[in-house]
């Protein structure tokens, strides 16, 4: 993957010369770029718009941009002012991967990632200051402090399109900080390979696919995985007999369990991809490599956390380890061993999940455990949790989390008549997302 930066300043007014939905004309970068054609457009993980022409000593070709460069992201910085509102910032970088990284004073990074969209990250700004983190937070886990400097946010945007390539040239230019483009090199060979592989899902394919994520080109390893990814769900279906025998032959399961570790693999997508792959096979020799992905502190959030979904995939075999694991973790794998425990079912995983909510004391943990123990819908889960609300404050925020699962329709359906009735307390005065 070949990534270049370009520092552009204020660009007031540039040229629409040339501007449609196929094909935009940027004077002031020099190039020309279009949309990818139909037969490759989110194919086997490609997507991104084409470099048509770049013009000589203009800023596209000294960013390193060339004819025939794939654009799949662009990255600016967008500085924290006093009346700017750091909440949408925030959330705006979140949109496309639920992850954002904030640059602090003395050039020290913090990579923030959430579950997914909505998730609070725990952490009160007010202009460029942190004001507060709250425990156990996504915030917590990236060790923020209150008290520390936010001089900007880091915002990559994922260009599939035309408009979203002048939306982010427009959003970033205007804050006079480098921008920062990832480009791919496709060739007219390697171009032609990624159709014909995009027509084929029999032995051949699968077997070209190998090829390409066993060998020596980077730029092709991510998309040929993705397509392996694919592939395997389709085949699993029940599309081919001879090629869902193929893939089960353990060769696919081995290059999951390989290339999911990050000692094995730089890639974090193609480690997601491979996660994808074990939730689908559910082989129980993965467990152990899924726990230690769990455990890995250096590993990104949304990774472990997929490792952790992918475990509750696998079933029953994996309570075991779980709850092994959830005992001795820390924050973050208490959390993510609650929700798949949570995601199983089983009567083993219930008890152990109702114990750990009666002693757990962290308010984090406690919610994730609560939504877990709710997900079993019966009527020794909702006494629990009513019995758990009732000795609380009402201005608790674990007490107005219970009061949205016992309200729920899949929770309330059969609710004794002597359950606790909800009651709503204070809404928290923290400015959170």
């Amino acid at each position: 993957m070949k990534q270049t930066t370009l520092i552009l300043f204020t660009v007031i007014g540039f040229g629409l010369f040339g501007c449609s939905d196929q094909q935009y004309t940027d004077p002031k970068m020099g190039m020309t770029v279009q949309k990818l054609d139909s037969d490759l457009e989110n194919r086997w993980a490609t997507s991104g718009i084409v470099v048509k022409e770049v013009e000589n000593g203009k800023k596209a070709q000294k960013a390193g941009l060339q004819t025939g460069s794939l654009v799949s992201h662009i990255t600016g910085e967008i500085p924290l002012k006093t009346r700017r509102n750091f909440n949408r910032i925030v959330t705006r970088a979140m949109e496309d991967d639920n992850t954002a990284v904030l640059k602090l004073s003395g050039g020290k990074q913090a990579i923030i990632s959430i579950r997914q969209r909505g998730d609070r990250i725990g952490l009160k700004v007010k202009g460029d200051q942190i004001r507060a983190v709250t425990p156990g937070s996504p915030a917590d886990q990236a060790e923020l402090r209150a008290g520390q400097t936010i001089t900007s946010v880091i915002d990559e945007r994922n260009i599939t399109s035309i408009k979203d390539y002048k939306k982010a040239i427009k959003d970033f230019s205007k804050h006079q900080q480098p921008i920062t483009f990832r480009a791919i090199e496709l060739s007219g060979v390697k171009i032609a390979a990624v159709k014909a592989l995009g027509r084929l899902a029999d032995e051949e394919g699968f077997n070209r696919l190998i090829e390409l994520i066993q060998g020596s080109e980077d730029e092709l390893r991510e998309p040929a995985t993705t397509a392996l990814k694919e592939l395997v769900l389709e085949t699993q279906k029940g599309k081919s007999t001879d090629l869902r025998q193929k893939i089960n032959d353990g060769q696919v399961e081995t290059l999951a369990k390989k290339y999911m570790q990050r000692e094995n693999e730089p890639n974090p997508e193609i480690r997601r991809s491979y996660l994808s792959i074990l939730g689908v096979l559910q082989p129980a020799s993965a467990i152990q490599g899924l726990i230690e992905v769990v455990q890995d502190e250096e590993e990104q959030p949304g990774i472990r956390f997929k490792a952790g979904s992918t475990l509750s995939q696998i079933g029953r075999e994996a309570v075991d380890p779980l709850v092994a694991a959830y005992q001795v973790g820390n924050l973050s794998v208490k959390d993510i061993t609650a929700s798949a425990l949570g995601k199983i079912g089983s009567n083993k995983a219930k008890k152990m999940l109702i114990s750990a909510l009666k002693a757990e004391q962290n308010p984090t943990i406690q919610l994730t455990l609560a939504d877990a123990v709710a997900r079993f819908k019966d009527a020794d889960s909702r006494r629990v949790l009513a019995n758990l609300r009732s000795g609380l404050q009402e201005s608790s925020g674990l007490r107005m989390f219970l009061d949205e699962l016992l309200n729920s329709p899949t929770v309330v359906e059969d609710v004794d008549k002597g359950a606790v009735k909800p009651e709503l307390g204070n809404v928290d005065d923290f400015d959170t997302l």
